[in-house]
């Protein structure tokens, strides 16, 4: 088994919306700790998976779709839910 793993920073470097119950239409006033977008890909010479994770509170699912889309056409991953081609 095969693995490799990523991080990126994401932390926004302009004031940002807040997101929490109390805190609609508040702007951040600065950085406590960094965000990450963290991915995992795992190959064990016949099947390939990649997991990503955000330090986000959401996102749209057209991100989602994005990412799917690209790690398919750019590694042959296939998305979540559908068949991995054999390698040979």
């Amino acid at each position: 088994m095969k693995f490799g793993i990523a991080k990126d920073l994401i932390t926004p470097d302009v004031k940002t919306h807040m997101g929490g119950g109390n805190l609609h239409g508040q702007y951040s006033v600065g950085i406590h700790d960094d965000l990450y977008v963290k991915a995992l890909v795992m190959d064990d010479d016949r099947h390939r998976a990649v997991l990503i994770s955000f330090d986000l509170l959401f996102h749209d699912y057209a991100l989602t779709e994005r990412l799917g889309e690209y790690i398919e056409s750019r590694h042959g991953i296939p998305r979540a839910g559908t068949a991995s081609p054999a390698r040979t």
